[in-house]
């Protein structure tokens, strides 16, 4: 569960769970990225902040380029012909950190065009974080429950 100000992570395979300020992705990402990024990137969309009147856009074929910099955060965004976020990558040059995600599947949902595999890539010294998304189902307007807990027995994850 993701929070604007927390991260909770069950691991049912190992009988693991993690609690975490939200400021801890920033130790796999750049501290530009808040709770709103993460939320567009997790579903497919793009990072808000980047759509701004200072990006450079580029056409090439059939797909649209957004590229600029957000302070010391260097991005770029490649919408498809349906204008659907396809591929985002921000590079914070100072952090020496990079995150890439690619967005190669579509499905249509509800009459919405959504992404089903997700696949993001974090580097940075020492460390290189990969993770793939893959959504099977997705329901819209309805009322949300957020029952979350720790299950007895779990340990702290290191």
């Amino acid at each position: 569960m993701i929070t604007p100000d927390s991260l909770q992570v069950i691991n049912k395979l190992q009988g693991l769970y993690m609690q975490k300020p939200f400021s801890y992705i920033y130790s796999y990402t750049s501290q530009q990225i808040n709770f709103d990024s993460l939320e567009a990137l997790l579903v497919g969309n793009a990072i808000p902040q980047l759509l701004n009147d200072d990006a450079k856009l580029q056409a090439d074929s059939g797909r649209t380029i957004l590229s600029g910099n957000l302070q010391e955060l260097a991005y770029k965004l490649i919408l498809g012909a349906d204008l659907k976020a396809n591929h985002t990558e921000l590079s914070d040059l100072v952090a020496d950190q990079s995150l890439t995600v690619d967005n190669s599947a579509f499905i249509a949902v509800a009459n919405r065009v959504l992404p089903s595999q997700i696949d993001m890539l974090s580097v940075m010294p020492k460390k290189k974080v990969k993770m793939n998304l893959h959504y099977i189902k997705a329901d819209f307007d309805q009322p949300l429950e957020y029952p979350f807990s720790i299950p007895s027995g779990y340990s702290p994850a290191k």
